[in-house]
């Protein structure tokens, strides 16, 4: 695979997860738990040296298709994880293929407000990869 550009494409990203019902479900006769589909089909791509914007509100999904994209998702009992994530369109995505080619920086993680994007991302590759030289940041 060619480390310069990356494309990475993502097909029908369905996740859903097992959760409790409240007291008024059971009440009304539901089981102890209920299907929660928390993305439904999400296909796209992003292309190198592109912005990928990724909107909505609160609750829509975004973080977990995040968290998809970057195999962070730990399968467990009660959660399904389907669809293809490519790079390149041969690759298949893995946690070892997607540390090697990206990162992910965490909505909570500590980046200063007032860097620029290239400071922020800087001061997170730095974080990751001990040391960034110099001359990349220009």
């Amino acid at each position: 695979m060619n480390d310069n550009a990356i494309k990475m494409t993502f097909k029908d990203i369905k996740y859903q997860v097992t959760i409790p019902t409240t007291k008024e479900e059971k009440a009304n006769g539901m089981g102890a738990t209920k299907e929660f589909q928390v993305l439904k089909g999400c296909t796209g791509y992003a292309l190198p040296g592109q912005s990928l914007y990724i909107m909505g509100s609160s609750g829509a999904g975004k973080t977990s298709l995040l968290n998809a994209l970057s195999d962070r998702i730990t399968k467990k009992a009660g959660m399904s994880l389907t669809g293809d994530i490519m790079l390149n369109d041969d690759t298949p995505l893995t946690g070892p293929t997607f540390a090697k080619y990206g990162s992910y920086v965490m909505q909570d993680d500590c980046i200063f407000g007032y860097f620029t994007v290239r400071e922020a991302l800087t001061f997170a590759a730095r974080l990751k990869l001990s040391t960034v030289p110099h001359e990349e940041q220009d």
